[in-house]
């Protein structure tokens, strides 16, 4: 009974971290899509915009 709880509890463990691997994007794409969505919404917001962005140049530098 140990033995069978031990296997499927390891095929369900590695099939979890398999599919939360396939949904999870890479960390490049996902600062990418950080940086844009900052881009898309603050940076064209005219009282935002210039803090946003300076904080990002002193940040990134």
């Amino acid at each position: 009974m140990l033995r069978r709880y031990l296997i499927i509890n390891g095929i369900s463990t590695a099939a979890l971290y398999a599919a939360y691997w396939a949904m999870v994007p890479s960390m490049a794409t996902l600062a990418q899509s950080i940086r844009q969505g900052i881009d898309l919404y603050a940076i064209d917001h005219t009282l935002l915009g210039p803090i946003l962005y300076r904080m990002l140049t002193l940040t990134g530098s």
